[in-house]
Parts: C-alpha cells; sequence; structure tokens
C-alpha cells in the first residue's frame, strides 16, 4: 500500500458541475512507498491543463491562482519526465470497483497503440489509486484530457462488452441521462474519439512552441477553458495550430476509416 501526501490544500474550488465527484491531480513519487500530489484534487479536468502547461513552460510562467488552484512551479512537486503520473479519488467503491474490474479494456488500447499499459497502485485510502501510465498521455493538453475523459467513463458500469470500448461507453453513457460525460461524448462523437485515439503520435509529434498546440504564449484562463476535447468542437474556442491541423485532416476521416482502429 503506498502513502499519498497532499500539497495546497487551499479553500474551495469554483468548479462546473459534476455527476461524479472522482478527483484528479498530477502525482509524484516522493520515496519508494509514498506519492504526493501536485495539487490540490479537483473534480474538473482542466486544473491539470494549468499544471500541464506551467510544467512544459516554467520559463516563461511558473505558477497560477484560478478558480481557487493554485501550483507554483518552484514550490510545489513537478511532473514525472518519464510517466504520466495521476492521483485519482473514485469516491465511492461502486466506482472504484468500476474502474478497477475494467481498466484491462483501457490497457487493450493501450496496447493497440503500442504504448506502456497502465499500472494501478494501492493507497492506504479505500478508493484512491495512483495510476502510472505512458508518457505520451501528458505530452499535449489534448491527449490528457482525452485519456482522463476515458477513466472517467470506465467508473461507469460498462453494460456492453463488444470490441468496440467507444461504442459500449456511448451505449452506456445513453442509459445514464444528461451526465456530464454524456454530453462531452455527444460534443465529441465516436469518430471523432477513435480519430483521436488513431492519432495520438501525430497529435504529439504536431511541431507547435507551447504543449497547448500553439506557437504564441498565452494566459492561465484561455488554457484553463479553450485545451481540451470540447474547445476542439467550439466555434468559440481562440485560434489553435494544432486544432486547425487536426481538423483539416479530420475531413478525410470517414474515407480513411476503414484502414484504422476502431477502438
Amino acid at each position: 500500500m503506498y502513502k499519498i501526501k497532499f500539497t495546497n490544500k487551499q479553500n474551495h474550488l469554483s468548479e462546473i458541475f459534476q455527476n461524479k465527484a472522482i478527483l484528479f491531480s498530477f502525482a509524484a513519487k516522493e520515496n519508494d512507498d509514498t506519492f504526493v500530489t501536485l495539487g490540490k484534487p479537483a473534480k474538473c479536468r482542466d486544473f491539470m491543463n494549468d499544471v500541464i502547461y506551467i510544467n512544459k513552460h516554467h520559463t516563461e510562467i511558473s505558477k497560477t491562482n484560478i478558480y481557487g488552484f493554485n501550483y507554483n512551479y518552484n514550490v510545489n512537486p513537478h511532473m514525472d519526465d518519464k510517466n504520466s503520473i495521476y492521483y485519482i479519488d473514485f469516491k465511492n467503491n461502486r466506482e472504484f470497483q468500476n474502474f478497477t474490474q475494467q481498466v484491462d479494456r483501457l490497457q487493450t488500447i493501450e496496447k493497440e497503440l503500442g504504448l506502456q499499459q497502465c499500472e494501478i497502485l494501492k493507497t492506504e485510502n479505500p478508493f484512491d489509486i495512483i495510476l502510472i501510465a505512458d508518457k505520451i498521455w501528458t505530452e499535449k493538453i489534448l491527449l490528457n484530457n482525452i485519456y482522463t475523459y476515458l477513466i472517467k467513463c470506465l467508473s461507469y458500469t460498462i453494460t456492453n462488452k463488444t470490441n468496440s470500448l467507444l461504442q459500449d461507453i456511448e451505449n452506456t453513457l445513453v442509459g445514464c441521462g444528461q451526465t456530464v460525460e454524456n454530453v462531452y461524448f455527444d460534443i465529441i462523437g465516436i469518430n471523432t474519439l477513435n480519430y483521436f485515439l488513431n492519432n495520438i503520435r501525430t497529435i504529439n509529434n504536431h511541431q507547435s512552441q507551447y504543449c497547448d498546440g500553439n506557437d504564441n504564449k498565452r494566459n492561465i484562463d484561455s488554457i484553463h477553458n479553450n485545451t481540451g476535447m470540447c474547445a476542439y468542437k467550439s466555434k468559440y474556442t481562440p485560434p489553435n495550430k494544432l486544432f486547425d491541423y487536426l481538423k483539416e485532416k479530420e475531413k478525410s476521416w470517414q474515407a480513411d476509416a476503414k484502414h484504422v482502429i476502431q477502438f
């Protein structure tokens, strides 16, 4: 069992409504049996955008205080440089069990993509885990947003067991009503999610100066609100070099889809 140390025990965070109270944070290994969180664990995964951006570009922007969330690169622990390390608190046994019993489906996707398959480390807290995954998921903000969305979806009871995890997720979410995850799935769509997963290396290798996909520095407010999957589909998203490139490439996706992996 691993111990968790929490940094930045801050005041209440201003977060949009979430159907699930699952908390996410990046974590760093402090010693052989202890991990430390990089900031206050949050339901809103957009706070992770801010931490990635600061860690990648700390010589230009080293701290943030947004919606009650504080992170200071010069004070707090830093992101691991070899793995993507997450602290996740599922808050209750049902969601904890759902994820731990269904994580093999995420590992199947990772295997298909030729990535390091994620590893789960149990902690002293009953519904908390440390998840260690391939470094690629935290190289670009968009990739982290995709990966943590899949993690959250796997906390639902996936009722169908076909060869398509995304189709099973879609079928499961439809039966759950207007959950946040269902709304997100409707916005993004199964074709775009498949497109993203088949092109994670294209996303990772995209030549942009900043990890949000741009060549110009943006403020944390914009990073927080406009760099995830839903921002990719929104007509109100500020110009984004990576998004523009992916949208152009996606135009041929339907024609090419039969030649790619259907996750």
